[in-house]
């Protein structure tokens, strides 16, 4: 409820009401809006997500309140709601800390990539809520069932989670990995206990469900077949694909991203017993931290030798942001206007390159922390067993989920793909931080400072990271808010919206299907019907008309606005009109 009541406010503050969409989202919401007029699940758009169960759920109340991209928002923040419930509820399986609980969700509830989706109709939220309130029920049984001496897995609980993780395939593919990650934990917790007896036990259930699991999957190729575009399975034919240099990238990329995220967190950690700490434990410590901030700086070094300089592009980048879309070099959120997107050096200068290099390089350097669970993870051994598959479930649903990404998109993916590692890596290092707090007590009056020290760390480290957040979600929004209200601008002066290039978003939302359909309204074009950006991906037919932060190629500016930026330093939107062909000599 804290963390929850946290993202509320910041909600409250940021004003995200406005009524289009932002990033991918313009395709998902079409789905939902054509589903809504034709009572079909219609997903037509180039990059085809799953995205069927979302649109379940969202189809009674778009047929309740009607259609607008608001309540599509509204109701992403009530899966949002039931992801930080499952999230508190995995940490309460595990016995871990009130205090770090709290932590734990307030450090996910600022987090850039998880507010930013929030506040979206994209399909992260839609999927995993589902998928990790079955990882409770999964974990709750068996936390009963060792409590009980009961058998280690019924029929109801293996088949019952099956079908609802495997039931998320239809929403967000890489939702359905939680399934293999809690029957890993549970066959690791058994056979390192060697209790073979009671894993014999398990083994009929767990095929069961992992029938079940399959059923839902195969049945969504059933109905994807001839119904979805040949982009679907583009990710899907890199399954048997590998590359060594792909995962140690991409491992470095989240290991330095995930690291910094849990910079709050790793600051709390208990270090020795006594102040100046000493001992043999300390020096351990030292070690293991030492030996992570090596292959910090081995990552970084792999980044600066094989990812491009230009670091406003698509694709990995040598200075941080290493990875694009959220967590953008100008603030947060993608900046999708023509002039912006495909013109590197017109980015405009909200936050310098300096400064980012200055960032990524401290992360590259609080990478030191991570020896701290690292670690911690041997005390596992001992934990309770709750808390050891607690652990061991949020350890390989993390793994899974990085080794997903890595086979579908190489050194490619976006960073919103790291929000499930986030969420598997919060809980594992919550649950090490208890064991180490326990192991490390204090006493009387010197625990109480120690526990008043480390909520001010906490806060001290999250600040940073919660401002930059709650600025650029303000700013994303914003610039988006100016952006609409140049097109309303244009589409009153009679201009088709064929005939404006206002951006990814506003070209899919408004022209797709026309300009799909090879149908579009060439009234409006100024000389040939051109456009720079083109019509794949783009949905731009005609850019007779432009919205960007340039006025380019000798387009005449009709009329300007300047957003109320959080961040740097403020940059109109300017809406231009192609220049008059010259008449033609007789």
């Amino acid at each position: 409820m804290i963390a929850f009541a946290v993202v509320l406010v910041i909600t409250a503050i940021t004003a995200p009401w406005s009524n289009y969409p932002t990033n991918d989202d313009w395709q998902y919401a079409r789905a939902a809006k054509l589903l809504d007029s034709t009572g079909q699940i219609i997903i037509d758009t180039p990059i085809a997500p799953s995205l069927v169960g979302a649109l379940a759920f969202t189809w009674p109340f778009v047929k309740v309140f009607g259609f607008s991209h608001t309540l599509l928002r509204v109701l992403t923040l009530s899966m949002a709601a039931l992801v930080f419930f499952s999230l508190d509820a995995l940490l309460r399986i595990a016995e871990v800390r009130r205090a770090v609980r709290v932590q734990a969700l307030l450090l996910i509830a600022v987090n850039p990539l998880a507010l930013n989706l929030t506040l979206s109709f994209m399909t992260e939220y839609y999927g995993y809520a589902p998928a990790l309130l079955g990882a409770v029920i999964w974990l709750r049984h068996r936390r009963f069932a060792e409590t009980n001496a009961s058998p280690p897995l019924s029929f109801r609980a293996a088949i019952g989670v099956g079908v609802l993780v495997g039931s998320t395939f239809w929403t967000r593919q890489y939702c359905v990995l939680v399934y293999p990650a809690l029957v890993a934990a549970l066959l690791v917790c058994l056979a390192s206990a060697r209790e073979w007896g009671r894993l014999k036990q398990a083994i009929v259930p767990l095929a069961a469900g992992c029938a079940a699991f399959a059923l839902p999957i195969a049945l969504y190729f059933v109905w994807a077949s001839g119904r979805l575009k040949p982009e679907f399975a583009v990710p899907l034919h890199g399954a048997l694909r590998f590359s060594l240099v792909n995962y140690l990238l991409m491992l470095g990329v989240y290991y330095i991203y995930i690291g910094a995220f849990l910079l709050p967190l790793f600051v709390t950690w208990p270090l020795a017993k006594r102040f100046p700490p000493r001992g043999r434990l300390f020096r351990r410590k030292l070690a293991t931290c030492a030996l992570a901030l090596g292959f910090g700086l081995c990552a970084f070094v792999m980044i600066r030798l094989h990812a491009q300089d230009y670091w406003d592009s698509w694709g990995m980048h040598r200075t941080f942001p290493f990875l694009s879309n959220v967590i953008h070099n100008s603030g947060l959120g993608p900046v999708t206007l023509s002039d912006v997107y495909f013109h590197g050096g017109d980015v405009y200068p909200t936050i310098s390159r300096s400064t980012w290099s200055f960032i990524g390089r401290a992360f590259v350097a609080s990478t030191a922390l991570w020896g701290l669970p690292l670690l911690a993870a041997k005390r596992l051994g001992k934990a309770s067993r709750p808390r050891r598959e607690v652990t061991l479930f949020a350890a390989g649903f993390s793994a899974l989920s990085l080794i997903a990404v890595v086979q579908a998109y190489g050194n490619t993916g976006f960073d919103r793909y790291m929000l499930p590692v986030l969420f598997g890596c919060t809980v594992c290092v919550a649950c090490l931080l208890t064991l180490e707090k326990e192991a490390v007590p204090a006493p009387g009056a010197q625990g109480r400072r120690r526990v008043a020290w480390t909520s001010v760390a906490f806060a001290v480290a999250l600040l940073p990271v919660g401002a930059f957040s709650v600025a650029g979600v303000h700013d994303y929004f914003r610039w988006n808010d100016v952006r609409w209200r140049l097109v309303d601008h244009a589409l009153r002066l009679g201009v088709p919206s064929t005939s404006i290039d206002g951006g990814y978003e506003v070209n899919g939302w408004l022209s797709y299907d026309a300009v799909s359909a090879h149908a579009p309204d060439k009234s409006g074009c100024i000389g040939a019907c051109t456009c720079e950006a083109g019509e794949l991906l783009w949905t731009c037919h005609d850019d007779s008309y432009r919205i960007g932060m340039n006025v380019r190629n000798g387009y005449v500016e009709l009329l300007r606005e300047e957003p109320d930026f959080w961040i740097g330093q403020d940059r109109p939107l300017i809406l231009s009109r192609r220049p008059d062909p010259p008449p033609r000599r007789r």
